[in-house]
Parts: C-alpha cells; sequence; structure tokens
C-alpha cells in the first residue's frame, strides 16, 4: 500500500513539474512569438464571426488544459447559437 501511494505521489509531482515547464515556456518570448503566430493564423482562416471564440478556446487548452478548453468550447457553441449575428450568418 505504501508503495502504491508514494508512486502516485511521484506521478503528481511530475505531472505539477511537467505543467510548471508548460506554462513557463508559454511566458517566454518564443511562447509568445509562437501564440501570436497561432492568433495571427486562426484570425486569417477563419471568419470574424468565430476567431475570437477559437483563440480564447486555444488559450484555455494552453493555460488550463484539455479539459478546461473543452467547456469553453461548449459554452461559446452555446452563445454563438443564441447570438442573432448567427442567425444571420446561417440564412447565407
Amino acid at each position: 500500500m505504501e508503495l502504491t501511494q508514494e508512486l502516485n505521489t511521484n506521478v503528481l509531482l511530475n505531472d505539477k513539474t511537467l505543467e510548471t515547464k508548460q506554462n513557463n515556456f508559454i511566458d517566454t518570448t518564443v511562447g509568445k512569438i509562437i501564440n501570436s503566430g497561432l492568433n495571427a493564423g486562426i484570425r486569417l482562416v477563419l471568419p470574424n464571426l468565430i476567431e475570437d471564440e477559437v483563440i480564447n478556446i486555444k488559450d484555455q487548452i494552453l493555460k488550463n488544459g484539455f479539459e478546461s478548453g473543452v467547456n469553453e468550447a461548449i459554452k461559446s457553441a452555446k452563445n454563438l447559437r443564441q447570438s442573432n449575428s448567427w442567425n444571420f450568418y446561417r440564412k447565407f
């Protein structure tokens, strides 16, 4: 039982270390350049109606993980569906 608990503790510590390293990379100059490039690419490819939502989802995934990104995507989809802009856009 003690060995299992020690292994679980080591896994949690390794996960936190990896998360810290990933967050530190995003805060570096190279990470900011990559993030800005991704944002510019998203703005170039997607229509204005959804580009900000997609960027918010990407930011949530990078900062808080995949689960948070999925939750943000669901929230954005619900908000988009209820918006007047979407109703206008769907008609075309």
